[in-house]
């Protein structure tokens, strides 16, 4: 049996929501078991499990926009940002893998059995700014099996030889939305932030 446990804090400043970021918890273990009821047969099966949280990212806003002129940020390089969203990342993994040898006079017959996946969804605020303009959401779910069934012939004879098998499946559900808020502010490297956008959407839509 063997376990990691593990804990980073972050080495940027977000402003808006008052945190340190990007922080990390993570968490891995695994356990093996062994199993040789005779001579012949032998078998281990390993069991894996992984957790890992991030709170926050390390994109800085350097350069002036219409944003970051409206709100006021800092836009110089020195590790703090402004963020609105709840920035998080979280994947999960699994892991089952069984190993069985028949050991027999002609050769040794070996079966790999394996299921395998994970499981994520990460928010990203996409503008990287205190304006609540646009994010982007997605979720990913993975899971895998595979089975490999192998002979292998004796070592130092004249001729050596390993054959067999192998099949393998998976599945992969994907989903991300990133909603684009329309909403007052500016639009230009002006400084105007009273300009309606909502506006100048429905103008552009009536052209």
């Amino acid at each position: 049996f063997a376990g990691r446990v593990g804990e980073e804090q972050g080495y940027m400043y977000n402003e808006v929501l008052d945190r340190d970021e990007p922080a990390v918890d993570e968490e891995a273990w695994r356990l093996t078991l062994a199993y040789e009821p005779n001579d012949v047969m032998n078998s281990t099966l390993k069991l894996e499990q992984s957790k890992r949280n991030q709170t926050g990212r390390t994109f800085e806003m350097i350069r002036d926009s219409a944003l970051t002129r409206c709100s006021g940020e800092d836009t110089e390089m020195n590790r703090r940002r402004a963020a609105d969203a709840p920035e998080e990342g979280d994947i999960d993994t699994y892991n089952a893998t069984l190993n069985i040898d028949w050991n027999f006079e002609a050769g040794t017959l070996t079966s790999v059995t394996s299921q395998t996946g994970y499981e994520s969804a990460d928010l990203f605020d996409a503008d990287s700014s205190s304006f609540d303009t646009l994010y982007i959401f997605g979720t990913e779910d993975y899971d895998q099996f595979s089975q490999e069934l192998r002979f292998t012939s004796p070592t130092g004879g004249f001729v050596e030889y390993i054959a067999g098998v192998f099949y393998q499946e998976n599945n992969l559900h994907f989903f991300e939305e990133g909603p684009l808020k329309v909403r007052n502010g500016g639009v230009s490297p002006t400084g105007n932030c009273t300009i309606d956008t909502q506006v100048i959407v429905d103008t552009f839509i009536d052209r």
